[in-house]
């Protein structure tokens, strides 16, 4: 079976690392994947390694949906993933078995509701990597969307462990996420500053890439408890070597990196909302407000209370087993199968 994933590009991200993931797993159960970007004008940013053939179309170009039918063209089915990329689908007139996963919300895209509604009703299967996700565009859509979590090679995150930090140990906080506004990188920046001037010795570890890079890396220059340390290519030993991971997301759909978080037995603190609570379940501790000040009480507590650090990184150790991407490979290509079947059905009683 040949199936090609339609997205922008491989920068750096979770929905990203979740197609890298899928390829690789692929091979086992048949699937023979390709990559299709759209967006292929990446400049410097770095690329996740995916073990399956990559082809870059422009889709600045005026001839981007005829190119796009072409090369969708040789393949069983067509695995857009994103909304927007259901739409670049239905605009190729890309006929065969489709089936497109949802991984963040609308965001800033409203305006384009009715092109992205018309993009999701074309497709022949809708999944979502959270339940929150699957509501709401179940309601966008007016079809059911199937829940099919995101996951990780639990197998390789089985050696790393997170410590807990000794008595003299700087307390260091990582965060692990794109560069952009939305992950809230300012909050957290601003909550360590409340911290350190408290009197606890913690610091704060950035990792990733995106446009606020520079931005961050001036308020990293003038605080020695801030450190960039740009894009992360071993995640278990990286994320181990810290204490806890901090996400202040104003909103997510499925944060990846939380669960490579928790595999490692790392306790989190978050923000109260649905598309992170959705993956942590009990295992952290949630931040209701919107203010870095709200921040600083979770962080507090985490760093002084020996007790409460052993008993989340357990927590967060066993609520990682939920999210096994040996699993979600499997489901997809259940998907996959049912959608070829019941094209060849049609096929035949059309004949």
């Amino acid at each position: 079976m040949r199936v090609a994933h339609l997205l922008p590009n491989m920068v750096t991200g979770g929905r990203e690392r979740m197609v890298a993931e899928l390829c690789r797993h692929s091979y086992a159960l048949g699937i023979e994947p390709a990559l299709i970007f759209y967006d292929p004008d990446i400049g410097d940013a770095a690329q996740i390694a995916c073990d399956a053939p990559v082809l870059a179309i422009n889709r600045n170009s005026a001839s981007f949906a005829k190119s796009l039918r072409s090369a969708l063209g040789p393949f069983d089915l067509v695995h857009a993933q994103g909304h927007i990329s259901a739409h670049y689908v239905r605009q190729s007139g890309h006929a065969g078995p489709s089936v497109a996963t949802i991984h963040v919300g609308m965001e800033r895209n409203w305006r384009w509701l009715y092109s992205i509604r018309q993009g999701l009703r074309a497709m022949d299967q809708l999944t979502a990597v959270s339940e929150p996700l699957a509501k709401l565009y179940s309601r966008i859509a007016g079809r059911t969307v199937e829940l099919v979590a995101n996951g990780i090679s639990l197998e390789l995150f089985a050696g790393h462990r997170a410590q807990p930090p000794q008595s003299n140990d700087s307390f260091r906080f990582v965060m692990l996420s794109r560069l952009h506004e939305v992950k809230g990188h300012r909050d957290a920046i601003a909550a360590m500053d409340s911290l350190v001037a408290s009197g606890i010795k913690a610091e704060l570890l950035i990792a990733g890439e995106g446009p606020m890079e520079s931005e961050l890396q001036n308020l990293a220059a003038t605080r020695p408890h801030i450190s960039l340390v740009g894009p992360v290519t071993d995640a278990p030993a990286f994320l181990s070597g810290h204490h806890a991971f901090l996400l202040c997301s104003k909103h997510e759909g499925m944060p990846l990196a939380v669960v490579e978080a928790m595999a490692v037995g790392l306790p989190v603190i978050c923000a109260d909302i649905k598309g992170i609570t959705a993956t942590t379940g009990s295992a952290a501790l949630l931040v209701k407000g919107q203010r870095p000040m709200d921040l600083v009480g979770a962080m507090q507590r985490l760093t002084t209370d020996p007790h409460l650090w052993k008993g989340m990184s357990e927590h967060s150790l066993q609520q990682s087993l939920k999210f096994d991407v040996h699993k979600v490979a499997e489901q997809y290509a259940e998907i996959y199968e049912r959608l070829l079947l019941k094209c060849r059905d049609v096929r035949s009683v059309l004949r």
